[in-house]
């Protein structure tokens, strides 16, 4: 079950971001992101003055939903994921710039959003999933 869950993240272009401010306030945002190879981390990019920059800055701890609604077959039934993961701004070169450069080639749109200069690149590192395939079925697991 866990490739499974892994494939979708990996299908997908847009996830919902939520964090929670240090005053315990969650806040949710949309967001375009890639995943790596091997779907273990999920990567965002956004602008350093956002009060979602300013939350995961606080509170590394966030949860991201990613669901099928907009790319499945009307028959099947949607698919939605629940990662719960650790956040972490990644350093100017190396793995920021090759992510960078993924985000940019799949989505193209944000080249503004990079173009600025407090750009920041996210890392989510996954810790658990959780699966819903339709209203009745519910799958959990680790991620390694």
């Amino acid at each position: 079950m866990l490739d499974k869950m892994k494939e979708l993240m990996k299908s997908q272009d847009v996830c919902a971001l939520a964090t929670v401010s240090p005053e315990g306030q969650p806040h949710c945002s949309l967001m375009f992101y890639v995943t790596d190879d091997h779907g273990r981390h999920l990567y965002l990019l956004t602008r350093g003055g956002t009060k979602k920059y300013r939350n995961v800055s606080a509170n590394p701890s966030v949860s991201i939903l990613i669901d099928s609604r907009e790319k499945r077959a009307p028959e099947e039934p949607v698919l939605a994921l629940t990662l719960t993961g650790i956040c972490e701004t990644l350093p100017d070169g190396g793995l920021r710039d090759t992510v960078l450069n993924k985000l940019l080639t799949r989505h193209p749109h944000l080249q503004g959003v990079a173009a600025d200069p407090q750009a920041k690149v996210l890392k989510v590192r996954g810790i658990s999933l959780q699966l819903l395939q339709g209203p009745m079925s519910v799958c959990y697991a680790q991620m390694d």
